[in-house]
């Protein structure tokens, strides 16, 4: 969290104003400056320091979010993994990819960010360099919170500083616990908005593609009628949806599985699904879906059906195709919703979906060399990624792709790259084959007909030849005319040749002269010149003189204060050493008459000890001898009595 510590300092060092006293007792400080001493107010004073750490936590949080979204990965682990992921900087890729997973993190600036990704990346974007930084992250949330009166949004305003302080740190009153938990957002709790009026987006119901047993009559039908009338076949309905046939890849099959049962007109489950998943498209019922929520439908539908990781990654893969679907879509009604789709084309963007993401999975198996989005894919067909690869689509239900020879490829791929730039991009594949399908009035090409998108690929393609061949016209009318114009020089730099030998003489002439004026020109300016160089000297040793006058004047007068100041400080040192030898010598007298009287004490006791002690030992003596005096006086009478 390093980096949000330098915004929590800069929050919190502004906060409390410079007082009279502090200023003064502060006047001191280091490198003499006063810590808050106008735009010296680099420091945290100990009134801001408390809130310091209320800006701390905010401002982690803020950080905890945004490392959720940058590296783009999209699986809820928060942190910054390595270098290439994470590169301080969100994408609006990263935003719109990570929308899911922010959109419950409790700030009020990111509350609708399912419905209106794009606006809130616009608006934090603010310097509209098509990335959101740490800063621009900080600054907007912070903003909507103010605006949302929060709590949060106090404590950063500094309206009421204890208040907001109080709701971080606890504290013994009783409603310190409440406006803690509003003011710390929590994952997965969500604050409310300052709008009552957004609905909750519904979470998308998994779309059952298992057939009907009404659709299973209806295609047996359809399949019966088909084979008795093979010889006079008429042009498919465009309210039919038999155009989806299984293709190669097992993933574009599970995404067709999911879109195409939308589809059918006859199939009651398919209208039922429908109604169903336009309120999950529309959660703010307004009758049109944006792009944006088009893009965020996809990827919840996907999600709940084949469940977050698989459908997360079906979503990565057919992503580019959708706004090729969308834009097929958009303009069927007409009216002044082209730039959404209503409901009424809402049927027709699932088959444009199956439609696009076919051709999709087909670009992407030639792309890179192999089926999928790897590393190796850069979203353009080379040529001879194309004369490799052809034969591998051949079994896609798209007409352009069935049975390809080797010549054929390389002119198709001619007429696939209207540009001339050496590869096919996606929007001139999707563009060539839809052309393609229209043409041979397929089914595909009969759904592809009535939008307007294809009548402008058409419209464009058209215009991509003609500027081919005005090009061609062009380069060869160039060709001649820089031949002419090579002639034309040839002989223009003969006729200046002869004329520059004729001038050359004049010239000769010309600037002999011109340089003795010359000469006497520059004698004249040298000694202007020389005598403004005296002037400008004698100015400048003036200044000098004074200047330096002056700076002997501040150093001599900086040198005696600064002798003053080490006289006094000298002097005080003295005085200060005078006063701790007295004391220590205090202290030293004290401490040995202490001594003397403690060993004049020991002493005492030591010799009434030893006095007692040869008392007593000359008592046990006496006593010794008159018991040994009593025992031989005893051993005499009994020999005399003996020897009686």
């Amino acid at each position: 969290y390093r980096p949000c510590y330098i915004l929590a300092f800069n929050a919190a060092k502004n906060v409390a104003p410079p007082s009279s006293s502090s200023s003064s007792a502060s006047s001191s400080g280091k490198g003499g400056i006063s810590a808050r001493s106008g735009k010296h107010d680099d420091y945290i004073t100990k009134r801001e320091f408390r809130l310091f750490f209320v800006f701390l936590i905010l401002h982690v949080q803020l950080l905890d979010a945004f490392a959720l979204v940058d590296g783009g990965r999209g699986s809820g682990t928060a942190g910054v993994d390595d270098a290439n992921n994470n590169d301080r900087r969100i994408t609006q890729t990263e935003f719109f990819d990570a929308s899911h997973l922010i959109a419950n993190y409790g700030f009020v600036g990111l509350a609708d960010v399912r419905n209106s990704p794009y606006e809130i990346f616009k608006n934090m974007d603010a310097n509209d360099g098509g990335v959101v930084l740490l800063k621009e992250w900080c600054d907007y949330l912070l903003e909507e919170e103010r605006k949302g009166g929060t709590d949060v949004g106090r404590a950063v305003s500094v309206v009421d500083v204890a208040g907001a302080a109080s709701a971080v740190t606890p504290g013994k009153d009783s409603g310190t616990r409440t406006t803690r938990s509003r003011l710390t957002p929590t994952p997965g709790k969500k604050t409310p908005t300052r709008s009552s009026t957004t609905k909750p987006k519904p979470k998308p119901k998994p779309i059952h593609t298992t057939p009907s047993k009404s659709a299973n009559v209806a295609s047996a039908k359809k399949k019966k009628a088909k084979d008795t009338t093979a010889s006079t076949a008429t042009t498919p309905s465009a309210t039919q949806s038999s155009f989806r046939k299984p293709g190669p890849s097992a993933d574009l099959n599970l995404f067709l599985s999911t879109f195409h049962p939308l589809v059918s007109l006859t199939d009651p489950s398919a209208k039922r699904d429908r109604s169903t998943q336009w309120k999950n498209a529309d959660p703010n019922s307004n009758g049109m879906l944006s792009l944006a929520e088009v893009d965020s439908w996809i990827k919840l539908t996907l999600q709940a059906t084949h469940k977050s990781h698989k459908g997360n990654q079906l979503y990565r893969l057919y992503r580019p195709s959708y706004i090729h679907a969308f834009d097929a879509a958009k303009s069927l009604a007409g009216g002044s919703t082209d730039e959404y789709v209503t409901k009424k084309e809402f049927r027709l963007l699932n088959a444009y979906l199956c439609i696009y993401a076919e051709m999709m999975d087909a670009f992407a198996a030639i792309d890179g060399g192999g089926p999928g989005v790897d590393s190796n894919d850069d979203r353009r067909i080379g040529r001879e990624e194309w004369m490799r690869g052809h034969h591998t689509v051949s079994t896609y239900d798209l007409i352009k792709l069935h049975k390809i020879t080797d010549e054929e490829a390389g002119i198709i791929f001619t007429e696939m790259d209207v540009n001339g730039g050496g590869y096919v991009l996606l929007n001139e594949w999707v563009g060539y084959l839809a052309k393609a399908e229209v043409a041979a009035e397929t089914e595909k090409g009969v759904v592809l007909a009535k939008t307007a998108a294809y009548r402008n690929v058409m419209k464009a393609s058209e215009e991509a030849t003609r500027r081919v061949e005005e090009d061609e016209k062009k380069r060869r009318t160039d060709a001649a005319e820089a031949e002419a114009k090579r002639i034309q020089e040839e002989n223009r730099a003969a006729m200046e040749k002869a004329a520059a030998e004729e001038a050359e003489a004049a010239k000769r002439v010309a600037a002999k002269q011109k340089a003795e004026a010359e000469r006497i020109e520059q004698e004249r300016i040298a000694a202007e010149k020389a005598e403004a160089a005296r002037l400008e000297a004698e100015r400048l040793a003036k200044e000098k003189a004074e200047a330096e006058r002056l700076e002997q004047e501040r150093i001599a007068a900086e040198k005696t204060a600064e002798e003053e100041r080490l006289e006094q400080e000298r002097l005080e040192k003295e005085r200060l050493e005078r006063e701790r030898i007295a004391a220590e010598k205090a202290e030293a007298a004290r401490l040995e008459a202490e001594r003397l009287a403690k060993e004049k004490a020991e002493a005492e006791r030591l010799e009434e000890d030893r006095i007692a002690a040869e008392k007593k030992a000359e008592e046990e003596r006496l006593e010794q001898e008159r018991l040994e005096k009593e025992r031989l006086e005893r051993e005499r009478i009994a020999a005399e009595k003996a020897e009686a």
